[in-house]
């Protein structure tokens, strides 16, 4: 809502407050959400379809990468990833890449949704959702959330919507 500042100092009092809480480390991870615009993008952690194997966003520096938090449980999820699908098809040649991170409870509720509605990308899961470190890592309250890296690997925006996904796309690959 274009507050950062006010938000910031709300999450540090939260920090400050509550250390002992697992409120402060989503406060944490908020500040660091809110500071990330031109800072390297870090997210590992294990892959949806096999929890063994960690992905690594660092291996796809030199691509522009969509990070996608979502949750089968919010409706919205199904007309982004249709979005998503074609914002890739468009992008094919220029090097775009998708990254999304179930916040779901269980890989089984984010497994089902896909096995009904196909989704692009690699996608991340977590067992504890919303509670997960792939949420708290930055501070991810509900989804949908979406940053999006240039291909030097740093934050270029982590307020876009899929409403502008697009167009920030284009010009980030101008």
């Amino acid at each position: 809502m274009n507050k950062d500042v006010e938000a910031k100092n709300w999450y540090l009092q939260v920090k400050k407050n509550h250390t002992d809480k697992p409120q402060a480390a989503k406060a944490i991870g908020a500040i660091r959400r809110l500071e990330s615009y031109s800072q390297p993008f870090t997210l590992t952690g294990p892959t949806l379809n096999d929890p063994n194997v960690t992905f690594d966003v660092e291996k796809l520096r030199g691509e522009a990468v969509v990070v996608y938090y979502w949750a089968s449980w919010n409706t919205q999820s199904l007309g982004d990833f249709a979005k998503l699908n074609l914002l890739l098809q468009a992008q094919s040649k220029n090097g775009v890449e998708l990254v999304a991170v179930n916040l779901d409870a269980t890989a089984e509720e984010a497994k089902q949704f896909l096995s009904k509605s196909p989704a692009p990308g690699t996608h991340l899961h977590q067992d504890g959702g919303l509670e997960s470190r792939l949420a708290t890592d930055y501070g991810i309250l509900s989804p949908p959330t979406f940053f999006l890296v240039g291909k030097d690997g740093k934050v270029v925006s982590h307020t876009v919507q899929i409403n502008n996904l697009e167009e920030e796309v284009r010009k980030l690959l101008k």
